[in-house]
């Protein structure tokens, strides 16, 4: 039997996560334990979220560049909200819908003046960054200013449950969900035909 290309890339990938294992297992005694599991996942959580909502550009025959920007912008913001005293759900609320608008600056300029998505969400990346040191807390003479937050709702966003953290939770969640409207909708069917190949795409109805 004939193996497609893609598993073939997927078997290689999971030999190399399972090769690396392997290794580490081999050569440090903590590797295996719960707690550096934990911390694995925890780690991975961050950059694995991003990618979900990466996953949808990338489909569709786009790219954004400008991610760390954003999460640079929308943290610095969630934190600031975190350290006034707001409760958690409004902190975490207004970050998103600072992400979504900074997301929505990047399609605008790519579709309504045709700009090259490399480029723009490049430069749009370096913007966001920008905005995040501006709205850093600072000291009369500039420097960055250490501030703790004791917001006790805010800060049990980084705890975990069952020796699961919250955020891998979200994590594997927000996956789940972007796996079923990716290949179970037809917003997620037209994403990837745009992707393939736009003007075919378009020629057959899809907008």
């Amino acid at each position: 039997m004939k193996i497609s290309q893609k598993i073939t890339r997927k078997l290689i990938t999971l030999a190399l996560i399972v090769i690396l294992s392997v290794i580490f297992a081999a050569t440090t005694s903590s590797f295996l334990k719960l707690i550096n599991i934990q911390e694995i996942f925890r780690v991975a959580a961050y950059t694995g979220i991003i990618c979900v909502g990466v996953s949808f550009v990338l489909v569709s025959g786009g790219i954004d560049l400008s991610s760390g920007g954003i999460i640079c912008f929308t943290g610095i913001i969630c934190c600031r909200l975190a350290v006034l005293g707001l409760p958690w759900p409004l902190v975490v609320l207004a970050a998103v819908v600072v992400g979504a608008a900074c997301g929505f600056l990047n399609g605008w300029l790519i579709t309504r003046f045709h700009l090259n998505d490399f480029i723009t969400t490049l430069a749009t990346g370096f913007v966001f960054s920008g905005f995040g040191l501006l709205a850093i807390a600072k000291e009369p003479n500039g420097t960055v200013m250490s501030q703790t937050i004791r917001n006790r709702g805010f800060l049990m966003l980084g705890k975990h449950v069952g020796g699961f953290y919250y955020i891998v939770i979200a994590w594997v969640v927000l996956t789940l969900i972007a796996w079923f409207v990716q290949t179970r909708t037809r917003y997620g069917l037209h994403s990837y035909a745009t992707g393939s190949i736009a003007k075919s795409s378009e020629m057959s109805g899809v907008n």
